[in-house]
């Protein structure tokens, strides 16, 4: 294996070269863009769920006066 930066000839694979010090091997460690689109439109999907939530928890109890009951078994029937 040649050097990339240097061309220095190796014997065996090594994290650096011998010559020039640089790193050979990238170590890429992270997540990708894709992931992080991923990662944010779940994120943000699970936030529209819960604020439905919120605002639809206990709606039955608040709109109950207003609803006219009679109409409202008359539906039913039909």
């Amino acid at each position: 294996m040649k050097c990339k930066y240097c061309g220095q000839e190796m014997i065996d694979i090594k994290d650096y070269c011998v010559n020039c010090g640089r790193k050979l091997t990238d170590d890429k460690k992270g997540i990708s863009a894709g992931g992080l689109f991923l990662i944010f439109g779940i994120l943000i999907a699970v936030g529209v769920l819960v604020c439905y939530m919120i605002m639809n928890y206990n709606t039955e109890k608040d709109i109950q006066p207003y609803i006219d009951h009679q109409q409202v078994e008359e539906s039913k029937v039909e």
